[in-house]
This record gives structure tokens, sequence and C-alpha cells, in this order.
């Protein structure tokens, strides 16, 4: 929390999108405070994309876990080796196989073809 992470790579535009909203605080008609989001650029596609991967990530409870458990993670994940591709006696059996017949009795297409009721 309180920092991102940018790759060397970045574009300006993307860092100018990043931060195109401001938080403020504005008073109301009665004299309270208020905090709004204020535009400080039209576009902000990429802040968009940061909050919903953000959002996505509280979804699927990446906030539960310490930092000992990512390093543990990272750890693991660089002394994994690296997929094989699949080998070629793999794809020939499943190719071979017979579609189910489910799929062969049912009708193709958007409407299925009952009593001609949408012909004229």
């Amino acid at each position: 929390p309180g920092w991102v992470h940018l790759p060397r790579a970045i574009e300006v535009e993307w860092v100018k999108q990043l931060v195109a909203e401001q938080l403020r605080t504005t008073k109301d008609r009665r004299g309270f405070a208020r905090q709004e989001w204020a535009k400080l650029r039209e576009r902000n596609e990429a802040l968009d994309c940061a909050v919903l991967a953000r959002a996505a990530l509280w979804l699927l409870g990446a906030d539960r876990y310490g930092e000992q458990f990512w390093a543990r993670l990272r750890d693991e994940a660089a002394d994994a080796p690296l997929a094989a591709a699949p080998s070629a006696s793999i794809t020939p059996a499943l190719a071979s196989q017979p579609p189910a017949a489910s799929d062969i009795q049912r009708p193709r297409g958007w409407l299925t073809p009952r009593s001609n009721w949408l012909r004229t």
C-alpha cells in the first residue's frame, strides 16, 4: 500500500492518465467539509484500469496475505522450471475423439427450427 511499481519503459501519456484525478476537500453550503475527486485531465483510462485491477485483487482476497507470503510465493515461482511444450502424442488423441452425442443432435443457429413460426 502507498506505492505503485512502474516499469522503466512506461510512456509519459500513461503516467499522466494515471494521475488524472485529485482528491480535493471542499465545503458544502452548510460549511461542512466534503471530499470529492476532481479531474485534472480529460483522459484517465490508465487510472480506471489501475482501479479495476486493484478492486479485482481485493475481491480475490490478496490483502489477507502478509509480506512473508508474497516473498515465499516469489521464491517458489523463481525456482519452478518453465512449463514444457505439450508433446505431439497428446494432440492426435484429442483430435480423434468423436464429438459428444448431444453436440451432434443439437440444431445449429440462432433460432431453433420449431414449427416454422418465423417463416412467412
